[in-house]
């Protein structure tokens, strides 16, 4: 994962503004993202283009510390209910009344996603000419936008401007102890900043991080909300604890895990899933074969049953949307699937991201989320590729189009949505599809 992000700046003569802290980080700013100037702008005023602006830098810097922990540890889930996502990753909530890009940064697995979007102010004067995304690691994101904080808080210290709210949150950040800080990511997770979460919140996050297993901490805080997090908690522990104590004894999981393939991590987590998929599938000998029924994906699991028993297969109903399911791994050592979907399509799709998690993990549950982890990605994309895969799509499609009737015909063939199969199509490349907008949840390859 690699994409150039660069934010340059240079102070300038102020041109009159009145506030001290912006008077003395007045600049000249250009921000570049992969082979774009996001700042490139026209000027309707002057009738001019520019590759920079003229903006104090003190609205970005205090908007970055202010939503630091969200920025970097917040993860994008489509289902998720969470009051100011936008305010927390979008440039433009900190712009304090002047002009600045429509640009975001949104933690996709292990990298940030960089977006930005032509915008054309109704009562300004700048249009911003440029759209793209770069994805590129944190770190790197990191130490672009400390740089403009650092350099923000010498330029108020120089000029002798002090106890500004950037300030004192930079001075918190940078003063947290190992445990302060991990709270301070939890918090991020939820999207809650943690110098303002009173007392009772704070207390309920610090004991829920203790209660729940740390193989599935970071999924769970990136789907639960903080309004019903006690009981999102109390809810999983309870499956946890009865799927532990169940006696069932499934030596078919085993064998299968123990001569499944080994999982190589590729430079995208779509494509580790789909690799893993198309090599459990070669091992299985089942390369062609629809699994358009519970029978048919039973039996490519040594499994001749019409339907999965609820000895190990179960469903229950979640208190948020945002939680699919949850498989854990008995003292018999059988993973006990708990799927919070309803239809069957959907149920097969749950079940194969679990068996994904339980076949290339090593820990003792798992949770699944419709969050853009990265372990949720490959299992999405896993979950895809094993129903209905891309090369299978690609022999049942000629003319390079699909329609909704050719769409709903594969589904009904490969036993999953029109969903998955328009996210397979699409992520493959293998033909044009006439659809409404991708569901971002379905499959692996979300960006």
């Amino acid at each position: 994962m690699s994409g150039n992000f660069d934010i340059n700046f240079e102070w300038d003569d102020p041109l009159g503004a009145s506030i001290d802290y912006e008077a003395a980080t007045w600049c000249r700013l250009i921000i570049v993202a992969g082979d774009k100037i996001v700042t490139r702008a026209y000027d309707r005023e002057t009738e001019s283009l520019a590759t920079h602006i003229c903006v104090p830098l003190y609205p970005v810097a205090e908007w970055l510390a202010c939503n630091w922990w969200a920025i970097f540890h917040e993860t994008t889930n489509p289902r998720r209910t969470s009051n100011g996502y936008n305010r927390r990753h979008y440039l433009r909530a900190g712009r304090d009344g002047y002009a600045f890009p429509n640009m975001s940064f949104k933690l996709e697995g292990n990298g940030i996603l960089i977006e930005f979007k032509v915008m054309e102010g109704e009562f300004e004067n700048l249009c911003f000419l440029e759209s793209g995304a770069v994805e590129t690691t944190a770190t790197e994101v990191i130490e672009k936008l400390q740089h403009v904080i650092q350099a923000t808080v010498q330029r108020l210290e120089k000029k002798d401007i002090f106890g500004t709210v950037l300030q004192k949150e930079w001075a918190s950040i940078c003063g947290l102890d190992g445990e302060e800080e991990d709270f301070c990511r939890t918090c991020g997770c939820l999207g809650v900043d943690p110098f303002t979460a009173d007392d009772s919140q704070a207390a309920a996050i610090i004991s829920v991080s203790r209660r729940i297993p740390s193989s599935i901490r970071q999924e769970f805080f990136g789907a639960s909300s903080l309004d019903c997090l006690e009981q999102q908690a109390i809810e999983v522990e309870r499956m946890i604890e009865a799927a532990r104590c169940s006696s069932v004894d499934i030596v078919q999981f085993r064998e299968i895990r123990e001569s499944a393939p080994t999982m190589r991590r590729h430079s995208s987590a779509w494509h580790s899933g789909y690799q893993y998929a198309r090599e459990l599938r070669h091992a299985l000998n089942v390369n062609e074969s629809p699994f358009r029924k519970w029978s048919n994906l039973l039996g490519a699991l040594n499994m001749p049953q019409s339907k999965p028993p609820t000895s190990w297969f179960r469903t229950d109903s979640f208190i948020a949307r945002s939680f699919d399911g949850l498989v854990v791994e008995n003292q018999r050592r059988t993973p006990v699937f708990t799927i919070f979907t309803r239809t069957n399509e959907a149920q097969r799709f749950a079940f194969c991201r679990a068996l994904f998690d339980y076949l290339t993990g090593r820990d003792r549950s798992w949770l699944l989320t419709s969050a853009h982890t990265e372990r949720q990605k490959r299992n999405r994309a896993f979950a895809a590729e094993f129903l209905a895969p891309a090369d299978s799509i690609r022999s049942e499609l000629s003319g390079g189009f699909a329609d909704d009737e050719t769409l709903a015909d594969l589904a009904d063939k490969f036993g999953v949505s029109e969903y998955v199969i328009r996210h397979q199509i699409h992520n493959h490349g293998i033909a044009d599809v006439e659809a409404p907008t991708l569901s971002p949840h379905v499959a692996g390859h979300d960006s």
